[in-house]
């Protein structure tokens, strides 16, 4: 019944497999409230590039060829959100800079009314006392009560 569209969705698994395989770098596993640094080109033929770094505030369809992510950032004492099309030939190079934690929203709307300072939009969002960082293993023997 839906054969257009799951046709569709092959198409789009296999094109962003083969965009995957081509990158020099591996996305990484990032989350809403970590910090990350974004390389993107401004021109592909000249090669100039422009970085950012900012708090993830959000990512949209995370296993599509539309996937995308909002960073918040400030740059000359303004703040703003960069919305990135994750599959976007200008992407060079996505890094992991700070992880936050585990327990926050799926999308953090209300970051950009805070209007944070360059330091603050460098920080990771972290929710909760005692998170378990993700890195982490879990020492399954040890009881808390």
């Amino acid at each position: 019944m839906h054969r257009g569209k799951t046709l569709l969705g092959h198409i789009d698994s296999e094109e962003r497999k083969k965009i995957e395989a081509s990158r020099p770098y591996k996305m990484p596993d990032y989350r809403t409230g970590d910090v990350m640094t974004v390389t993107m080109f401004n021109s592909l033929s000249e090669g100039k590039f422009q970085t950012h770094t900012g708090v993830v505030i959000g990512n949209a369809k995370r296993n599509n060829l539309r996937h995308s992510f909002s960073i918040h950032s400030v740059s000359l004492d303004v703040n703003f959100t960069y919305d990135i099309k994750a599959h976007s030939p200008l992407v060079a190079k996505v890094e992991m800079f700070r992880m936050g934690s585990n327990k926050n929203r799926k999308k953090l709307n209300h970051i950009p009314k805070l209007d944070l300072t360059i330091a603050r939009c460098q920080e990771p969002i972290i929710k909760g006392r005692n998170f378990k960082k993700r890195g982490e293993k879990v020492d399954k023997t040890r009881r808390t009560t």
